[in-house]
């Protein structure tokens, strides 16, 4: 037997059934056709809404006659009682959809440098493997501490990032990303096969937002090779310090991003420096997935082991 949810009134509980038969009355206003309709007896009808009545404390069909009216209170009620029905209706469907696992919405938050390379060929690899069209994906572009509190607040499914010191999130490794030093063209390292840290240390830096775990990554590093960076401009992510440094103004310490090649920069790696992160996918521990994101989270921990990104 199918349950009705259930709504409070006055105290009582009005069933979504109700709520159903009193907009089928309200449309046809006669109580044997309404019945007919429901595929219930005329009694069965009568006693629904004349309980409706009681729980609302006020009459909503009045006869004259033969003939049977909504009372004002009756026309009053009925936009409410259709938009209740229409709202559980897409509520219903809502759920029918994320219980497919051949559709569904995944939300996928994700650091700026991955925008290039790793995430567009992930979805399309995912996409393909499943051979389905109607998995759409919206994305969420941000510094690592605001991905993770739109986790948090289950704005998203999961986040591509690195993996933060906090035990109700899971992590699997996907990406080991090595940091490179990028010049540009006219730069007197242009071309070198690789720099050392004391190398660079008076040079002009354009570097990453401070408050990005990427900067962390990068000033510990200098802060162990004994070197204070001279900072001259500060960037949200790594496309816009390559434009930086593109244009003579500094030189920057990021990953090989793919747009590097649309820029007059020189990628140099960096001898014994250390400086690598792991990207890995994040999800909250103990968060119940939609069918579609727990197929994306297995394909994902199949499908895509730990590599290095190199130029």
């Amino acid at each position: 037997m199918k349950m009705f949810p259930a709504f409070r009134t006055g105290g009582h509980l009005m069933t979504l059934q109700q709520l159903r038969y009193f907009c089928v009355m309200a449309k046809v206003l006669h109580y044997t056709k309404a019945a007919g309709m429901l595929y219930i007896s005329q009694p069965s009808l009568s006693h629904a809404l004349a309980e409706m009545e009681r729980e609302l404390g006020v009459p909503l069909f009045e006869k004259s006659g033969k003939k049977t009216f909504l009372t004002r209170y009756g026309a009053g009620f009925l936009p409410y009682a259709q938009n209740a029905i229409m709202a559980i209706s897409e509520g219903e469907a809502a759920m029918a959809q994320m219980a497919d696992p051949k559709r569904g919405r995944i939300s996928l938050g994700y650091i700026y440098s991955l925008s290039y390379g790793l995430l567009p060929s992930l979805v399309e690899r995912f996409l393909s493997f499943r051979g389905d069209s109607n998995i759409n994906f919206n994305f969420t572009q941000n510094m690592t501490s605001k991905l993770l509190d739109m986790l948090s607040e289950g704005a998203l499914d999961f986040v591509f990032a690195e993996r933060p010191a906090n035990d109700s999130i899971e992590a699997v490794p996907v990406l080991m990303q090595e940091m490179f030093l990028v010049v540009s063209t006219s730069h007197r390292l242009a071309g070198r096969s690789s720099i050392d840290l004391d190398e660079i240390a008076d040079e002009l830096f354009i570097s990453i937002n401070p408050n990005t775990s990427l900067r962390a990554l990068i000033d510990g590093c200098f802060k162990r090779a004994g070197i204070s960076p001279k900072t001259v401009m500060e960037a949200d992510e790594c496309n816009s310090m390559a434009a930086f440094v593109n244009a003579g103004l500094g030189i920057a310490i990021m990953p090989h991003i793919s747009s590097l090649c649309s820029y007059n920069v020189s990628v140099i790696p960096i001898s014994n420096s250390g400086l690598r992160r792991e990207i890995c996918l994040l999800w909250k521990k103990d968060r119940q997935m939609p069918p579609s994101a727990e197929i994306f989270k297995n394909f994902v921990e199949r499908e895509n082991p730990p590599t290095s990104c190199k130029p």
